[in-house]
Order: structure tokens, then sequence, then C-alpha cells
């Protein structure tokens, strides 16, 4: 089984928007659905998701720590030195 795709979608919450996440695989009918939101800006939100996909689409949805583990490389921040 593996990732196929990732999509976001922005939802008016009312008192904040909302960035709902869906997680497709290789596997008919399995899907995972996340939420996350910055209390204001969903777009950034919303294109932060889509643009570490890459990382993420082709893997083993099992992998949970090592794709957290590559996604937390990945968005470091690196000072230099």
């Amino acid at each position: 089984m593996k990732i196929t795709a990732i999509k976001t979608f922005i939802v008016d919450g009312g008192f904040r928007p909302w960035t709902f996440v869906k997680i497709e695989t290789s596997e008919p009918g399995l899907i995972g659905w996340g939420d996350c939101t910055d209390w204001g800006s969903p777009g950034p939100v919303a294109a932060t998701v889509e643009r570490y996909a890459e990382w993420v689409i082709g893997r083993d949805p099992m992998q949970v720590e090592s794709i957290w583990w590559d996604l937390a490389t990945a968005s470091a921040r690196h000072t230099g030195g």
C-alpha cells in the first residue's frame, strides 16, 4: 500500500477557517483525514501541506514515524555554521 495523493480543502468554520487534509492510498476505499489551522490564514497552511506532499506521496502510510522524521528534517530551519 502506498500514499497516492494529498489534497487540501479550506472550509469556513465560522469563527476561524480550517484546512482539512485528505490522504488517498493505493488501497481502494482507504483514505485518511486530518485538519490543521493557524487561526486565520488558511492559504499558507494549505500551500505548506501541498509543498511537503512530495516527501509523502509514494510511501507506505504505515511508516508514520519515518515519514514524520523526514518531514521534520525537511522543514527544519538551518542557520548555517
